[in-house]
């Protein structure tokens, strides 16, 4: 999906590789500047060098797409790219799931939006998060499904609207699906975290509170 625009990879994968080979699985070597930074050509892609030094896979990813003009996207993962990184090239994030806590996510956002002397940034950056929902259609047709618990703790459905109210059932709908899908659960409590971590920040309260107001997923995950 992402091949026109060569993307960088830059995950977990990539840092297993070690330092950037060649196809015969030997190690390349970059030149370096007086500085002690690398050298790139009019491409922006580091100029190889026998006598140079190896460079870090993730390195490479990162270097290239900050530099590259065919290098239009860069993948990511939270935990390889959450920490550490620069990625002030882009001009727009794409959440393809959602961070595990706000401390990661804010981490994420910082890696795009910060002052970088080096590389042209940008003084907007657009955000989006892909947050999955249950189709319309969907949760209307679970609201006239009824569910009875069984002993051993599994749901059974039941047809008849009678036997239902007789039985005081819920929908299937009021049962799993009234919450809203994981993602939707999952971005309420990032936003209460987000305001626990600002308190914090703030001195007002310490780390205990980061969890409060959680809310437990009642749903199918």
């Amino acid at each position: 999906m992402f091949a026109q625009y060569n993307p960088a990879i830059y995950t977990g994968m990539t840092s297993d590789e070690g330092v950037k080979r060649n196809e015969r699985r030997k190690p390349i070597r970059y030149r370096k500047n007086e500085e002690g930074g690398w050298e790139f050509d009019e491409k922006g892609y580091p100029i190889e060098d026998p006598k140079g030094q190896p460079m870090l896979a993730l390195d490479y990813e990162r270097l290239t797409f900050q530099h590259a003009a065919d290098r239009k996207v860069i993948i990511a993962t939270y935990s390889a790219g959450a920490v550490g990184t620069t990625f002030t090239k882009g001009k727009t994030v794409i959440e393809d799931d959602l961070a595990e806590d706000c401390i990661e996510e804010i981490q994420m956002e910082d890696r795009t939006h910060r002052i970088d002397h080096e590389h042209q940034t940008h003084h907007t950056v657009k955000y989006y998060k892909m947050i999955s929902r249950y189709p319309k259609k969907f949760l209307a047709e679970m609201e006239r499904r009824w569910v009875r618990r069984t002993p051993n703790g599994w749901y059974e459905e039941v047809f008849d609207r009678e036997t239902a109210e007789e039985e005081g059932l819920s929908t299937a709908f009021e049962t799993f699906f009234e919450q809203g899908t994981y993602d939707e659960v999952k971005i309420k409590n990032l936003q209460v975290q987000r305001h626990m971590f600002h308190l914090v920040n703030d001195g007002i309260a310490d780390d205990n509170i980061l969890n409060e107001g959680q809310l437990p997923f009642q749903g199918i995950d």
